[in-house]
């Protein structure tokens, strides 16, 4: 996932990957005070184009309010 020519598939972010899981398991059953979106993206190296798709094209993104980037 989100590869790059030196990082094929899980090698460039394998681990970004597997804390956005494991935080939406842990938070699934409990009840949070806001929504919480998880966004997970493709393209960032050639141009942040997964992010871009999202803010531009997204009515979730006008929602935001506060990010955390584990890429």
């Amino acid at each position: 996932y989100d590869s790059t020519v030196a990082g094929p598939g899980a090698a460039d972010d394998g681990i970004g990957m597997a804390v956005m899981l494991e935080t939406a398991a842990h938070l699934v059953d409990r009840p949070l005070p806001r929504p919480v979106t998880f966004l997970f993206t493709d393209g960032e190296e050639a141009g942040l184009l997964g992010a871009r798709a999202f803010v531009d094209r997204n009515p979730l993104a006008g929602k935001v309010g506060a990010l955390l980037n584990f890429e």
